[in-house]
This record gives structure tokens, sequence and C-alpha cells, in this order.
């Protein structure tokens, strides 16, 4: 293997020099690196023959058969040979398959380190479900308490004074820009979480897509969009904004 290693190095190092030097590659130059490509897969099979040469004379000393039974190591079902140092071995009825060896010291952490991803997908495939199934079952809510706001939508929500307040406008659709997702959801029927626009930067959405029109709020440090699922509930939310920024 080593000898194919270097064979194939000194080949390709040959070539790279070429290009260098030469500029060009030549038929002669790629029949130089096939031949010297050949003297290191000639070696890999002088190997392997040597390896069954090896094999075949030390197995020929002794011509007596030697009969195994493995019976007793599946009989609870799985592989279990505290003799076989080997974590894995070939299946009993697959060949083309392994099965792992319960006596392996190993074997328990392997067991462990299965069992342990397999819950954890479960899991965190419930927490998705939970969360999916929050964002179809609510929808956005903003209440204003004296000079406080919030927005709020499943598990996001955005507090800020009408000090904070730039603009309150009131619109037919998001303005044309390119919104990378950060930290939210972005389904087919919402937007939902924490946003950056290349124009628009910072921002939260509180959205439900189906839904027009919009509110958008420019606040010192970002900028809030948010509707409702009945548009006169969204003209409403406006209207109280307006009447804060007012004060």
């Amino acid at each position: 293997m080593l000898t194919a290693d270097y064979a194939g190095m000194a080949g390709l190092i040959y070539l790279c020099l070429r290009i260098v030097f030469g500029r060009e590659l030549s038929l002669w130059d790629y029949g130089g690196y096939f031949i010297v490509d050949m003297v290191g897969a000639a070696a890999v099979i002088t190997g392997v023959l040597l390896i069954k040469q090896r094999r075949r004379d030390i197995l020929n000393r002794d011509p007596r058969p030697l009969l195994t039974d493995d019976d007793e190591y599946w009989k609870n079902g799985w592989y279990s040979n505290p003799y076989d140092r080997h974590l894995f071995t070939e299946d009993r009825l697959n060949s083309s398959s392994y099965a792992l060896n319960f006596a392996h010291p190993a074997a328990k952490w392997w067991v462990a380190a299965t069992v342990f991803i397999c819950i954890a997908a479960v899991a965190l495939c419930l927490v998705l479900a939970v969360i999916l199934g929050s964002l179809d079952r609510s929808s956005p809510e903003m209440t204003i308490r004296e000079d406080q706001v919030t927005i709020s939508y499943s598990f996001y929500d955005c507090s800020f004074s009408a000090d904070e307040v730039r603009s309150v406008e009131l619109i037919p659709e998001l303005p044309e820009d390119d919104f990378d997702r950060e930290n939210g959801g972005d389904t087919d029927t919402v937007l939902i979480g924490y946003f950056e626009g290349d124009k628009t930067g910072d921002t939260m959405m509180f959205l439900l897509k189906e839904e027009t029109p919009l509110i958008r709020i420019e606040l010192r440090d970002q900028t809030v969009f948010l509707n409702s699922s009945s548009d006169t509930q969204t003209e409403k939310w406006y209207e109280d904004l307006i009447t804060l920024q007012e004060k």
C-alpha cells in the first residue's frame, strides 16, 4: 500500500511539474503517469497474492478440519460471545449485514448512544409538532397598557413604548426586500419571529400570509410587521397605534 501511495504521489508530482514548467501536457506525459500508477497497482496486487500464498501455507500445515458451532452465542436471538473481540460480526442469516456482539464491553455504550439518538429525534419531532400546532391554532395579538405596546404570537413577543415608535403605516403587502429568517417560522400560512432584511434591517414579523393589510411599525432599532386574521381588527390596531403616537 505504501508503494502504491508513493507511486501515485510521484505521478502527480510529475504532472504538476510538467504543467508549471511545460505549460501543457502531451500524450507522453499521460503515458508516463499511467505507467507509474500501474506500478502502484502492481504492488497492491502482488501484496494480495503474497498474503493469499502465506495463508495457504499456514492452513496446509494442519489439513484436519476444524468443526465449529456458534449456536450457543445466538441462543437469545442476538449475538453474545465474550471470546470474540469484535464489536460487530457477520450476521448469522445475512452475510451482507452485521450484528452487534452484546458481550463486547463497548456494546452497552453503542446501544445507549443509539437509544439516546432515537429518543432525541422523537422528542425533537414532538417539539416541532407542538410549535407548528401552536402556530396554526393561534393568531397575532396586540395589547396597549398606558404607553406600552406588547405584540405576541405563539412563542414570540415584542414590547416597546410609545417613545420608541418613529412611524406607523398601513400597507397592502410586505415591501420589496430579501428577508432572511434568523429565528422563527416561515410556513405556508405564517411569518413569525426574527428576520433580517437587506433594506429593512432587523425585523420582527407577526404575520398571517393570506391576510391583508399589514401594519408596519418603525422603531429605533428594528421594524415590526403585524396583521390579524380580520382586516377590521388590523385597522383598529393601526388606529390605536396612531392615537398612542399622537399623545
